[in-house]
């Protein structure tokens, strides 16, 4: 069962997602929410209202209310909360909320974090210049009242890299993005990256000694700034930024998302 759970599934008759990555509970309202990343191989035959679209390239997000919110209820509803990508193109079939902007729309939702609001914090993991238009990052995406449905950019990672799922501190004033290398990524340059973030010399092969000490004081480094949330950033030879650190408080859950408008740019609560 835990090696073969596809299959053990499939032969109780489960109904086959796109792609889940995450779930999520929200513990006040007793709602489960799951991250769909995509699933571009779904044929017109096999789409069902779980997974209302074929060749969906840009995923979606159900949402999951228990009875009574009681997570050890035997019976649930749901509700498709989110059908990704750009809205603007109609045969996307996209279901943001007609408040979200050009740069709040996203696809490819790979994992969330939930805050005390019942608003969900989404990673995305496969958006690119092609498919998108844009870089993997963290929205802020609401899910109560008049605002349901609406997504607003909050940070963007480097070009190649995902954002694996954010951490929302408990004081809800900080969020830590959590960027991570892909194999999209060029090793070489996230090494320079890492190194010029870090302040200490270039690592050179023939001398392990050195290289464990140096990968021990960039740790420590990097906990050092994570934990200041001061800004960094690094650049290419040219000279121009690539990546930031978060460095605003999230002042409230409550207040409004600033609208975003830069590519590869931190974004704060206002």
């Amino acid at each position: 069962m835990l090696i073969d759970t596809r299959l053990a599934a499939d032969a109780l008759g489960a109904t086959k997602m796109d792609r889940p990555e995450d779930v999520q509970p929200n513990p006040k309202t007793g709602k489960v929410y799951v991250m769909l990343t995509n699933n571009t191989k779904r044929k017109e035959d096999e789409i069902d209202a779980a997974n209302p679209r074929a060749k969906n390239a840009f995923g979606h997000i159900v949402e999951i209310s228990e009875t009574d919110g009681d997570f050890a209820s035997t019976k649930s509803r749901w509700d498709v909360l989110l059908k990704c990508g750009d809205p603007s193109v109609a045969e996307v079939g996209a279901s943001f909320s007609t408040a979200t902007t050009r740069n709040g729309w996203f696809g490819m939702p790979d994992n969330c974090a939930i805050d005390a609001e019942g608003r969900l914090w989404v990673s995305t993991d496969g958006n690119n210049e092609k498919d998108t238009g844009r870089t993997d990052g963290v929205w802020a995406v609401e899910t109560e009242g008049e605002g349901r449905g609406t997504s607003k950019l909050f940070f963007r990672v480097p070009v190649g890299a995902e954002n694996v799922r954010p951490e929302l501190q408990p004081d809800e004033r900080h969020l830590l993005p959590r960027g991570s290398a892909s194999g999209r990524c060029r090793s070489r340059n996230l090494r320079k990256a890492g190194d010029a973030l870090a302040g200490f010399p270039r690592r050179h092969a023939g001398a392990p000694g050195r290289r464990r000490r140096d990968q021990a004081g960039w740790r420590q480094d990097r906990l050092n700034q994570a934990s200041e949330f001061g800004a960094r950033r690094w650049r290419t030879r040219s000279g121009k930024p690539r990546w930031s650190r978060c460095s605003g408080a999230l002042s409230s859950a409550r207040s409004s998302l600033c609208s975003s408008q830069g590519s590869s740019q931190t974004r704060s609560l206002s």
